[in-house]
């Protein structure tokens, strides 16, 4: 497959990403307002925003390696691309579990101060369980999704867009599913992380 032909099946795999992006804020968010209300998913919505921040762990990695990757790929230096996978992959493992942990003990913390009054709609030790699971959702998206750095490097450009495709497409079915079964906190984080 030729480069223009690759770039083009990204860019659509990409305009396809951005259009049910649009698709699931049109259909879940007054999905969330019509079940929970607007405090319930005002401290929903804060709850991912804390959660997000642990998107960041990745220290950056995600932008250099598809470089180094894409350079030793093109090179046919393969023994090298494998290495840098693998000690990629070990170090991020044992990282995601450190985080993880941390992640929890930094969602009992904040649990602790009640600093968005959230004892007179979910209970603490929901928001905890939800709060780290949506960290740990987090952190395995930052650290632990190595395929987009593989397809990146190979030049299937495509492939990390077609999976987010295929998980907003979930979200859009199962989201509503259990808000509509009368999921919680815990509930809607377990959908997002599986």
């Amino acid at each position: 497959m030729e480069i223009r032909e690759r770039v083009a099946k990204a860019l659509q795999h990409s305009m396809v990403s951005q259009a049910l992006g649009i698709l699931n804020q049109i259909i879940l968010i007054p999905l969330f307002l019509f079940f929970w209300g607007i405090e319930k998913y005002g401290i929903w919505l804060a709850m991912l925003a804390i959660a997000q921040w642990f998107s960041l762990v990745d220290f950056g990695t995600g932008h250099f390696l598809p470089n180094k990757l894409t350079i030793l790929h093109n090179k046919n230096k393969i023994k090298e691309y494998n290495l840098i996978i693998q000690t990629f992959l070990s170090w991020n493992i044992i990282l995601s579990f450190v985080l993880i942990v941390l992640g929890y003990i930094f969602s009992i913390i904040l649990s602790k101060y009640n600093f968005i009054n959230i004892m007179d709609i979910i209970t603490i030790d929901n928001f905890i369980m939800a709060l780290s699971i949506s960290i740990a959702y987090y952190i395995f998206q930052s650290i632990l999704n190595i395929s987009p750095l593989v397809y990146i490097s190979s030049n299937k450009y495509y492939k990390p867009y077609l999976r987010n495709n295929q998980t907003l497409v979930l979200n859009l079915i199962m989201i509503p599913a259990g808000l509509f079964f009368g999921f919680g906190f815990v509930g809607i984080s377990a959908i997002l992380f599986f």
